[in-house]
């Protein structure tokens, strides 16, 4: 297992625009669709190009948005390689225009980086950009995290709250860099979006007004289901 080195907790504020895409798990085309829809950038002729992933030729044109991916970027699909090729690249690309791309870790990349190593042959060159992933962003006044805080995750903050830390969010972010297996909980524990009780309790405790989530989808389903 490689052993991680990289902040865990992403704060900024002042983002003008946000443009959050979840739950990628190695799907090239519909990420670069979704990416040309948002206005983040924009296939041109491979003269006009700024950077280019297989035969595909793109300009960033996200002027100074905030991208953020909550994690799962990768997964087992043979379209993965463009997926983190395209991401690096605007991650590149939006910090000459003020943009950012702030690329979260999910289940899927710490499966990876734990585990499936017979993978990562086909990732050569990213496997370090990986493992440097964050697990949680504070943009504005949004929370991103993969899997969320569940009940779970809040008893085991409550219980390592030290003394002189203000507030759950200093808690939070220390606790990610001394825990991996609380980095596993927020990044694989399914957060109850219909648990209002936790959903409150993020919001109060750690003083943000909306949470961002991916890990389970909920496309197609009906309500009460």
């Amino acid at each position: 297992m490689l052993k991680l080195h990289h902040q865990k907790l992403i704060r900024r504020e002042g983002a003008r625009r946000i443009v959050a895409i979840s739950d990628i798990h190695g799907w090239y085309i519909p990420l670069r669709e979704l990416l040309e829809k948002g206005g983040i950038i924009e296939a041109v002729s491979e003269k006009e190009a700024v950077f280019s992933v297989g035969d595909d030729n793109f300009r960033y044109t996200g002027g100074d948005a905030t991208v953020v991916i909550p994690g799962d970027f990768v997964d087992v699909d043979e379209q993965g390689r463009k997926v983190l090729e395209l991401i690096t690249s605007i991650e590149k690309e939006s910090q000459y225009a003020g943009g950012e791309l702030i690329a979260l870790s999910g289940n899927h990349e710490m499966d990876l980086l734990r585990r499936d190593s017979a993978y990562w042959g086909k990732l050569e060159g990213f496997i370090g950009w990986i493992s440097e992933r964050p697990f949680a962003a504070v943009i504005n006044n949004i929370l991103f995290v993969h899997g969320g805080i569940n009940n779970r995750a809040f008893e085991q903050l409550e219980g390592a709250k030290r003394e002189g830390e203000e507030d759950l969010m200093e808690t939070f972010e220390r606790v990610l860099e001394e825990d991996e297996e609380f980095r596993w909980e927020v990044v694989n524990r399914s957060f109850d979006l219909n648990n209002i009780d936790t959903l409150q309790k993020i919001i109060q405790k750690t003083e943000v007004e909306y949470v961002v989530v991916g890990h389970v989808s909920i496309y197609g389903k009906r309500q009460g289901e």
